[in-house]
């Protein structure tokens, strides 16, 4: 294997593989995980490839186990992990097959031994088995339904019955009754002389089925059943409306809660009887009690024949309860052999089914006896494709080897890095924003130090990165148990992702809480200050030649000019580290140039931004520098220096001297910028052109190929232009003078963008001191140990909500950034594309 600084060296493989050995091939390959597959049939769509009707079985196979999976989570039993699959699958064959033809209540029959192989891998078999298991699903399901139904119905009948008694006894008792529950409807409703209400008598006989109740004069017909109590007030309108007052509505005061027989929900349920007369009335009431839901059942109208019905309606349902028991185990027993297998299931299925799609991008010979795969495989992987391939011929028994060859492309290679789970995180940064471009720098070594590094320096706290160093820290010593947790919220999974980035960002925070001595808003003395400050006078230096071991001395956090002091110091190191990682990402860019044999580059491009690029910031970092480590009696603003370096170039005013020979050494580097300008702009273009016409030249004195010749590449063996752009003239100068400009602004505009370091690093240091101030000090000092115990929870909700959180993310946002643009600019084309090997060990992306 490469280093992780270049990517792996790729090759494009062609394999040649007899047709009944192509799918014990594709499996083998994907074990090893070393092979993309290169698509040889662009021109055909999903619906014209060989394997379409496989894969269309296996999504047909998802479909099923997606039903399983969900008929398992409902009945609330635990899914086993992903074992290997047996005896179980049998056990759930032989179990639903009396299940499918069932038609009682228990839906139980003799059961049917389960097909060879029921459990195995074979897709066929698998088929075969899961349609056994769905249809017998299916027929469970619906028998419970039915169970369930016919269990809520007597229940909601017992309940009936035991209601319509009180109103049949009431009814019994006197007429008088009939007119107060019906006048009740409407203040405005019928007199007592109406036709109904005006023969009150005593309850007679009624024919089966028919529910009828006689008095001297007339027969009233009744209606008994329950409704939603929530329409309950609704109904009684309409029906009052419907029958104009000719009815008598008798309802219980008091809901009861019952499952519903068609939905099996839960809901409030009122019993109720309506009694009217004529046959007209009854037709219209029933639709009215339909329409808005309620379940009628017929009920006697004598004590005897209730007490008879619901002593049968009671047997009914202990006899309907055994059978739900027995359907319900059954189904459970089912259910749990599912569970058993089910993960087995979806990983066969889920490979199968990659299989298949592999397949699709292989192409047949003339002869359709043998296929034919393009793939991009390492060079290191070539002993591994090997003997996948005799590994595929032996599983299938073909009497024809496999081989493959390398073959020779002009095709760029995909780009690939080996990682681990460490370095995993950072290079994913990296490849967000660009993937590398096949065997270039790769950015991503060199992020392992420098994105936490600048994080640190705008996130610099002791406390607030040992807080996020815990945080960190117990990702990774629980990585083993969170990963196996399913179903992770996906705002979690992408911190677990990154546990060892963040781990690295909390240690350089608390090291650059170390340097800028700041723990929460305040400073710690580790070693003793070297200032004094008396309570009624100036701090005094206690020993001249005495310097603070580490970091910033806890003398200046009570100091006037703290917050001047930290400003100037805080924007000094903020261009330092600009400047140094600019520089070092265009040295990375001679290290492409020599390796891509761009020579032309390292003398036309590489050079002339050095010089720029040093020439300008490199000086103000010297200066810097000097200005710290020199004593200067008045030290002149490097800021006023490097104007007055353009404006007045060659004479230094005697305040902003800081060196002998500065107007010298000045007017050289503006001389070095103004020549770097035009060197970066035109020799290049100038060089090509004439390689351009000499090439013309030479293809004039030869036959034919002058179009070859014109487009050959340098009598070097390398490519001219180095960027990957054609040799049309116009083309190279406009592009030439668009990174020229791109350059020269960039390098001014990038310099001033690594100042976010300064300007977030100040705000976060004030804004801790801020909180730490104004709400646990002086919670502190009101000395009241309620106070004091919300002035802490206070001070913890603002420390972990914005500053954990907000600052730490806007710290993460700009310093990714900072590598994003202003460092990968430097050097990385970033116009590859990744290296994605077929690997069946992967986990499935969830769609």
């Amino acid at each position: 294997m490469g280093s992780l600084f270049r990517s792996e060296e790729m090759h494009l493989i062609e394999m040649v593989v007899q047709a009944e050995a192509a799918h014990a091939t594709v499996e083998e390959l994907g074990r090893t995980g070393v092979v993309q597959f290169v698509d040889l049939n662009p021109e055909l769509n999903a619906f014209q490839r060989s394997y379409v009707n496989d894969v269309k079985r296996c999504d047909e196979l998802e479909r099923k186990l997606r039903f399983f999976k969900e008929q398992v989570e409902k009945a609330g039993l635990p899914i086993a992990p992903k074992t290997e699959a047996g005896a179980a699958a049998t056990e759930a064959s032989s179990l639903v097959q009396g299940a499918r033809r069932g038609r009682r209540y228990g839906g139980a029959g003799a059961g049917m031994a389960a097909p060879a192989d029921a459990g195995g891998a074979n897709l066929d078999d698998l088929e075969e088995h899961f349609v056994e298991l769905e249809a017998g699903l299916v027929q469970l399901n619906a028998n419970q339904e039915i169970l369930d139904s016919a269990a809520n119905e007597l229940t909601e009948l017992q309940c009936l019955l035991a209601q319509t008694s009180v109103f049949f006894d009431d009814a019994g008792a006197a007429g008088d009754v009939f007119v107060s529950q019906t006048s009740a409807l409407d203040a405005n409703g019928p007199s007592a002389s109406s036709p109904l209400l005006g023969t009150g008598g005593r309850l007679g006989e009624s024919a089966p089925g028919a529910g009828t109740a006689s008095s001297r004069a007339v027969q009233l017909g009744y209606v008994s059943g329950l409704l939603e109590q929530t329409k309950m007030a609704r109904f009684e309108r309409l029906l009052w409306r419907a029958t104009r007052g000719n009815h008598i509505l008798r309802q219980c005061t008091e809901a009861v809660e019952l499952s519903d027989p068609a939905s099996g929900e839960p809901v409030s349920k009122i019993a109720f009887i309506v009694f009217f007369q004529g046959a007209r009335l009854r037709t219209k009431i029933t639709k009215m009690c339909e329409s808005y839901g309620a379940n009628l059942y017929e009920t006697p109208d004598t004590a005897s024949a209730r007490q008879q019905l619901l002593v049968e309606v009671e047997a009914r349902m202990d006899d309907l309860e055994l059978t739900l028991d027995s359907a319900a185990e059954q189904r459970e027993r089912v259910l749990s052999v599912i569970a058993a297998s089910l993960e087995d299931w979806l990983d066969i299925v889920n490979r199968e089914q990659r299989i298949y799609h592999a397949l699709n991008l292989w192409k047949s010979d003339v002869s359709s006896r043998a296929l034919v795969a393009r793939a991009w495989a390492p060079v290191w992987g070539d002993s591994q494709i090997e003997a996948a391939l005799a590994r595929g011929v032996a599983r299938s028994g073909a009497s024809v080897q496999s081989f493959f060859e390398v073959k020779v492309t002009s095709s760029p290679p995909p780009t690939y890095f080996v990682t681990n789970k460490y370095t995993a995180g950072f290079q994913a940064l990296m490849d967000a924003y660009g993937m590398a471009r096949y065997q270039e720098a790769n950015a991503g070594v060199f992020t392992i130090i420098t994105f936490p590094f600048l994080f640190a320096v705008m996130f610099g706290d002791l406390g607030h990165g040992a807080l996020l160093t815990m945080f960190a820290a117990i990702l990774v010593a629980y990585e083993g148990r969170i990963a196996r947790i399913p179903g992770r919220p996906e705002m979690f999974n992408m911190l677990f992702n990154g546990r060892y980035l963040i781990l690295a960002m909390g240690v350089f925070a608390m090291y650059a809480g170390l340097l800028y001595n700041d723990c929460f808003g305040f400073s710690i003395d580790f070693f003793g200050s070297n200032w004094s400050r008396p309570s009624d006078g100036d701090a005094h230096l206690i020993d001249p030649d005495r310097v603070y071991p580490f970091g910033v001395d806890p003398g200046w956090a009570g100091a006037t000019n703290k917050l001047q002091f930290y400003n100037s110091f805080k924007m000094k190191t903020a261009i330092i580290y600009g400047v140094t990682q600019m520089l070092f990402g265009v040295v990375l860019s001679l290290t492409n140039h020599l390796y891509y044999g761009n020579y032309i580059d390292v003398w036309t491009r590489f050079i002339p931004e050095v010089l720029f690029l040093g020439g300008m910031f490199g000086y103000m970092v010297i200066l810097i520098i000097y200005k710290w480590v020199t004593v200067i009696p008045d030290p002149p603003l490097i800021l006023t220096v490097m104007i007055d370096m353009f404006l007045k170039a060659g004479s230094v005013p005697a305040k902003d001297e800081m060196y002998s020979g500065q107007g010298a050494v000045q007017i050289i580097l503006v001389f070095v910028l103004l020549v770097a300008i035009p060197w970066l702009l035109l020799p290049k273009p100038i060089i090509l052109w004439m390689r351009k016409k000499a090439a013309a030249r030479r293809a004039g004195h030869s036959h034919g190929g002058a179009t070859e010749a014109l487009l050959a590449p340098a009598a070097d063996g390398t490519e001219p232009e180095g960027d990957g752009h054609g040799h049309d003239m116009g083309e190279i100068v406009i592009h030439q003078i668009i990174h020229t400009i791109e350059y020269v602004l960039g390098t001014v505009s990038n310099t001033a963008s690594y100042l976010r370091l300064w300007a977030l690093s100040l705000a976060h240091a004030e804004l801790s001191e801020v909180i730490l101030d104004q709400v646990l000090f002086r919670g502190l000092k009101a000395g009241s140990a309620p106070l004091i115990f919300a002035a802490f929870t206070v001070w913890a909700l603002a420390t972990v909500g914005i500053l954990m959180i907000m600052e730490s993310l806007s710290a993460f946002l700009h310093a990714l950034r900072l590598h994003w643009v202003e460092f990968l600019s430097k050097f990385g084309a970033s116009d590859g594309w990744k290296f994605e090997p077929f690997n069946l060990d992967a986990p499935v992306a969830a769609e």
